[in-house]
């Protein structure tokens, strides 16, 4: 569909080109040494405003966290905003809690977890492109595909909810194969499109 205004033709159009995120998570690579010593643990992340701008809600999380900690370790690289709320509300952490990590070190860290929990729409990206079991914190995850396949569960900020769905991780018939960001070429396919595109 075309239509004419202020000398400019606009094309309508829906193109299936995949997600450039998955593209650079390709082709960048990561740290050739692990960040971790543990064989087995869960990598976390928590930094969203709903969930560490709460007293509740992060109390909440650190609590689960802890918990889930007896069970398997929980390793933290912890966003230095978190980490201030943490101080502010009076969280107690038993759990490790790393520096932040740059992108090789952090995709070599997420790439030897077990499971991974997170509230960021970026790392449960990153952990179906790994195959990897997510929880993610978020009512409403900005990826609803990714839970639709069974490839992760979300969860609001609550203590019971999350250890529940944690332990439900490792029953969770996760469907990997129909590659719903792509298949890694999106920027290939972007470029062949607007090639074709015509002033």
């Amino acid at each position: 569909m075309q239509s004419e205004g202020y000398g400019t033709s606009i094309t309508s159009a829906i193109y299936h080109t995949g997600d450039l995120m998955l593209d650079a998570f390709n082709k960048l690579g990561s740290s050739s040494q692990s960040v971790v010593n543990e064989k087995e643990y869960v990598a976390c992340t928590v930094h969203r405003a709903a969930n560490i701008s709460n007293t509740n809600a992060l109390h909440q999380i650190v609590d689960a966290l802890n918990i889930i900690n007896k069970k398997i370790p929980v390793i933290v690289p912890l966003h230095p905003h978190t980490k201030k709320m943490m101080k502010t509300f009076g969280c107690n952490p038993s759990f490790t809690i790393l520096e932040p990590l740059g992108y090789a070190d952090m995709k070599s860290f997420l790439t030897s977890a077990s499971y991974i929990i997170t509230d960021s729409g970026g790392t449960c990206r990153e952990a179906y492109f790994l195959h990897k079991k997510a929880l993610i914190v978020m009512d409403k995850p900005f990826w609803p595909e990714i839970v639709e396949d069974n490839c992760a569960v979300s969860t609001g900020a609550d203590t019971k909810l999350i250890i529940d769905n944690f332990l439900a991780l490792p029953t969770l018939p996760a469907n990997f194969t129909r590659n719903i960001f792509g298949d890694g070429n999106a920027s290939v396919k972007i470029k062949k499109i607007l090639s074709t595109l015509h002033n």
